[in-house]
């Protein structure tokens, strides 16, 4: 399964430059085509610092777990056509031993679910010290344009389970 890193490539910068593709925008009515070019307006002269993916089952971990089970309510398509749910803090890594660890940090208030759980992200910490290094999906991120303000300090700082 391929994987995806917080690396800043030419496509997460095209990206970040041009967010809508051609047919979203002929998809969209008069009020969203608006909302798209304003967008896109203001992000036309920002760089971008840095992202984060959400992680998914199928996450890979720098000491080699895997998230086996994600258990948000929401899912996200692959390129091969699969689906992945996104990853909570509290979920767990699963290693190869059978040994389990928890994620303890991940996108605070920046994005929640609709109970205020935050989703892990690559680069959440485990109980055990290890991180998420990759995730399977490649289309949804936060990203950190230049000159803004920063992430809220929860932002990846461990919570108490």
């Amino acid at each position: 399964m391929k994987q995806y890193t917080n690396e800043l490539t030419p496509s997460v910068l095209a990206l970040f430059k041009e967010p809508f593709s051609a047919e979203q925008l002929s998809g969209a009515d008069e009020e969203q085509r608006q909302i798209f070019k304003s967008h896109a307006e203001e992000m036309k002269d920002r760089s971008l610092v840095a992202i984060w993916r959400f992680a998914t089952a199928g996450s890979l971990t720098r000491n080699g777990g895997k998230i086996e089970k994600a258990s948000a309510s929401d899912s996200f398509t692959l390129e091969d056509g699969s689906e992945v749910n996104r990853a909570m803090v509290g979920d767990y890594v699963v290693y190869p031993d059978g040994t389990r660890a928890r994620i303890i940090n991940g996108s605070g208030s920046a994005n929640t679910n609709g109970s205020g759980v935050s989703f892990a992200l690559v680069g959440s910490q485990l109980d055990n010290g290890d991180v998420i290094v990759s995730t399977p999906q490649d289309c949804a991120l936060l990203c950190q344009p230049g000159n803004s303000p920063a992430m809220p300090a929860d932002f990846l700082a461990p919570v108490a389970l």
